[in-house]
């Protein structure tokens, strides 16, 4: 009996993603096979829609509409400039980690350490974007499920 995807189900896949003129912004290539337990809202909804009742082998396209959300300006933050090791190297474009403090009602109250892409270096701070990378744009994910547990 091959099981199919459920609501709960861990599915190992591999996938591109794309923008609607076809240019590749995102892959698995290279990679193993990526685990994703869907409800922990690892994927879009539209996504984890469109694989539930699949089953290993088979392939999966869906086009999304801002399936991370709409480009947030209020997610542009200004850190003062002695909060950032080695600011004095940095240059718009650049990823740099910085630490998040959890906020009410996460699941963990353990500060979680993310890359943001610096925006803007001016002699105040550097100004980061918080936002999800595909944030605004609309995409299309193409998926082969390899299994289904």
């Amino acid at each position: 009996m091959t099981t199919t995807v459920g609501p709960n189900s861990t599915v190992a896949l591999r996938y591109r993603i794309l923008d609607l003129d076809g240019e590749l912004v995102g892959s698995s290539e290279g990679d193993e096979a990526t685990e994703v337990a869907l409800g922990q809202g690892d994927l879009p909804d539209e996504v984890e829609a469109a694989l539930l009742g699949k089953r290993g082998g088979d392939a999966v396209r869906v086009e999304t509409s801002e399936p991370f959300g709409p480009h947030d300006p209020a997610e542009l933050v200004s850190i003062p400039l002695d909060q950032i090791d080695g600011a004095e190297s940095v240059q718009p474009g650049d990823l740099i980690p910085i630490m998040l403090e959890p906020e009410e009602g996460d699941e963990s109250d353990e500060p979680e350490e993310i890359e943001v892409e610096v925006v803007e270096v001016n002699e105040s701070g550097i100004v980061v974007d918080l936002n999800h990378p595909f944030a605004g744009i609309d995409l299309v994910f193409e998926i082969q499920i390899v299994s289904v547990q």
